[in-house]
């Protein structure tokens, strides 16, 4: 059946690609969120409610 295994083949292709680009802006958020640490010592509370925010 050879539209099966297209279908299972265009779910495993999209599936990769939404797990890269979930990986791409986790990686740009920590980046953020060091470089927000970096400036001040303030918004230490801050970056912790915006990771948190972002783990869920």
């Amino acid at each position: 059946m050879p539209q099966l295994d297209f279908f299972w083949w265009g779910i495993s292709f999209l599936s990769c690609w939404f797990f890269f680009i979930f990986l791409y802006i986790y990686l740009i958020n920590i980046k953020l969120l060091l470089l927000i640490n970096e400036f001040s010592l303030t918004s230490n509370a801050f970056s912790k409610v915006f990771s948190f925010s972002w783990l869920w």
